[in-house]
């Protein structure tokens, strides 16, 4: 092999490296969800579209709480609300793509969705009645913003 063929084979011996090491198209993304009181907290803020796998843990301290998966282009603090302060799922301006149902404290589950691009709010819809006070999630700021490119 001449000198002058080297950077040709190197850059061939790139390419196929960095092809090998690109997703498929077809393989979902990922994205962990943290919940907590009362904060929804992914890892990553964004994800490609299509198949986008969510992994929701609740860590508590005290409260279940789910995972709901919204796209919408309504701020995520002004979401259409029911009565006793949660999201109304059926509200105006609001997709709900799915969820991921209630979590005990420490508990984890995960869900596969086809998500096309948009903006997305992720949040928790519980509404609990402690001690005669109900508790919206959503109303206690329960919910972030999240971005399908």
């Amino acid at each position: 092999m001449s000198v002058a063929d080297r950077p040709l084979s190197i850059a061939a011996f790139a390419g196929a490296l960095l092809t090998a090491c690109t997703p498929l198209a077809s393989e979902p993304s990922s994205a962990f969800v943290n919940l907590s009181e009362y904060k929804v907290s992914p890892r990553v803020a964004e994800v490609a579209a299509g198949e986008v796998t969510f992994t929701a843990r609740n860590a508590g301290p005290r409260d279940r709480h789910e995972l709901v998966i919204v796209r919408t282009d309504v701020s995520a603090d002004a979401l259409p609300t029911v009565a006793e302060g949660g999201m109304d799922e059926d509200g105006a301006g609001v997709e709900v793509i799915g969820e991921i149902e209630e979590l005990a404290v420490g508990k984890q589950e995960s869900a596969t969705f086809r998500l096309p691009a948009g903006r997305y709010v992720l949040l928790c819809n519980m509404v609990e009645e402690d001690d005669g006070e109900v508790e919206a999630h959503y109303a206690k700021g329960m919910y972030t913003t999240f971005t399908v490119r």
